[in-house]
């Protein structure tokens, strides 16, 4: 399966793919804006070629049998301010739609926040407008097997029937769940315990629960949690609980901001796998 990667991150959505189809997978051209990300997939992906922008018109010349893509998702999360798709970050879903059709792909693997759902209509009719019927699975990254529960959606978009096989075996076993327990705060790009002290924390979260008027503290911290590790140990943390080889990002160098960006918006390959497998044998109803 040759693979164009867009909005390609660490390269998450390719290592789901190989995950549920071992040794098929082919990632022949990656593009990414954000240059740390680029310097990853160079060293990850040495064969494919690399474009740093979507916007070139030399991608539309790429042929493939599937295109990946996460597009951003600031303008749909509850991070966000709710622009939505027509929003200037999440409006990328409509370029990277149109490469997915000028790639002359069978299908198309998408994966985004729950959030999207509420897009459902406006993103299943654009595709259609290409000739890709939509299939949605949804998948917590504890119920692959991972210590937190980031919550996604996965789209396969397929333009005829067999492009995406049934993949042989289920990526986990479909009982299986981490205890409560055992889930830490999922990794994110914006921690506010990030750097605190024990006091600086608990003071900054009296604040803003006086401010806001809520019991929750104003969210979670995934370094406090983690008992407030030195930088570069935090950053390993984050890329074992997102189901790294160890060194994926953090291995080369990068800035810990970098690595805190790069993990944080990253697909975790095996929740990625089970949220694949899922829209491919037992897709959302509508």
């Amino acid at each position: 399966m040759k693979v164009l990667s867009l909005c390609s991150g660490y390269g998450g959505l390719e290592l789901a793919l190989d995950i549920l189809f071992p040794g098929q997978v082919q990632v022949t051209a990656v593009c990414d804006s954000y240059r740390p990300a680029r310097i990853v997939l160079a060293r990850r992906f040495p064969h494919a070629v690399q474009y740093p922008d979507v916007a070139d018109p030399l991608i539309e010349l790429e042929s493939a049998d599937i295109v990946t893509f996460g597009f951003p998702c600031q303008d749909l999360s509850r991070a966000g301010k709710g622009a939505g798709l027509r929003g200037s970050r999440s409006s990328l879903f409509f370029r990277c739609a149109e490469i997915g059709n000028l790639s002359g792909a069978g299908a198309l693997v998408i994966e985004n926040v729950p959030q999207a759902l509420k897009h459902r209509g406006t993103i299943e009719a654009e595709l259609l407008r290409y000739g890709f019927v939509a299939r949605w699975g949804r998948a917590k990254a504890s119920e692959a097997g991972l210590p937190h529960r980031r919550d996604r959606v996965f789209v396969v978009a397929a333009r005829r029937r067999g492009v995406l096989p049934l993949p042989p075996l289920s990526p986990v076993p479909p009982e299986f769940d981490h205890p409560p327990e055992m889930v830490l705060p999922t990794p994110t790009v914006v921690d506010m315990g990030w750097g605190r002290t024990e006091d600086e924390w608990d003071g900054w979260r009296t604040e803003q629960r006086a401010k806001h008027g809520n019991g929750n503290g104003h969210g979670q911290s995934l370094f406090q949690a983690l008992g407030r590790p030195e930088p570069g140990v935090a950053c390993r943390c984050m890329e074992s609980m997102m189901g790294l080889q160890r060194g994926w990002v953090t291995g080369l160098g990068l800035s810990i901001s970098a690595q805190r960006r790069l993990l944080g918006n990253g697909v975790a390959p095996a929740q990625g796998a089970l949220g694949i497998y899922r829209a491919i044998t037992s897709p959302i109803d509508d």
